[in-house]
């Protein structure tokens, strides 16, 4: 039996709503299954995340590049990192839904 949490009348299990006062018995999602979809960039779960940090990265790295050109005159070359990091997040993906399918 499942109980209204608004008049306290007893329902059948399979009910959605109270008999008495119509009441939703279930919060919204509750009492019935929904499969959770993560999202994923380059095969990574929470992509979204990876991103932030990857593009994260780089602009700390473009900022400090830039701070040691104009205080110390050193070039540093940003591309060969953006393409490293691009590289180790795809393989980190390529590794992930390796073990997620065994």
């Amino acid at each position: 039996m499942v109980y209204c949490v608004k008049c306290g009348t007893k329902n059948d299990e399979d009910a959605k709503v109270c008999i008495k006062c119509g009441a939703s018995l279930y919060a919204v999602g509750e009492g019935e299954h929904y499969r959770r979809v993560e999202s994923e960039c380059l095969g990574i779960p929470r992509g979204n995340l990876v991103a932030g940090i990857f593009f994260g990265l780089i602009i700390i790295f473009l900022g400090i590049s830039t701070l040691l050109n104009q205080v110390y005159n050193i070039n540093l070359p940003w591309w060969p990192v953006v393409i490293i990091l691009f590289g180790l997040l795809i393989i980190a993906g390529t590794v992930y839904r390796m073990r997620r399918r065994y």
